[in-house]
């Protein structure tokens, strides 16, 4: 993470062809889109 670089604070995820940029205050999908799995997989790996 780059800390320097332009808001909102967010990373990559990828789950096979799917690709979405999440934003780590508001844990929603910025761009893109993931299966309604891999986002909560990764919503779950957020809010511990």
């Amino acid at each position: 993470m780059f800390l320097d670089d332009h808001a909102p604070p967010r990373f990559h995820a990828t789950y096979g062809e799917f690709t979405a940029i999440i934003d780590i205050r508001a844990l929603g999908v910025i761009k893109g889109e993931l299966p309604r799995r891999a986002h909560e997989l990764v919503l779950d790996a957020l809010t511990f």
